[in-house]
């Protein structure tokens, strides 16, 4: 979701771009000011669309809890992310 958001933004910062270039408006302060809009877009696609995307799915933590779960499971293991680890760690 935040990445539809995040790219219909940068639509509208680009249709708005645009049409402050092609009226002339685009010059000096509004230069700065549209700068520095265009840096928070930038900081707004780190702090929320990043780590959206690149997050892990579910499917490994389904399998994981039946790989742990399991009567013939070692234990003293843990699956975190589709990796056996030491449960003490």
């Amino acid at each position: 979701m935040f990445t539809k958001i995040y790219m219909g933004l940068w639509a509208l910062w680009a249709v708005t771009g645009l049409v402050a270039i092609a009226t002339g408006w685009m010059a000096g302060f509004p230069l700065i000011i549209f700068g520095m809009i265009t840096f928070g877009l930038i900081y707004f696609g780190m702090m929320f669309v990043l780590p959206v995307s690149i997050t892990h799915s579910n499917e490994l933590t389904e399998h994981s809890e039946d790989w742990v779960t399991s009567p013939k499971a070692d234990h003293s293991k843990q699956r975190v992310y589709g990796v056996s680890v030491p449960r003490h760690v």
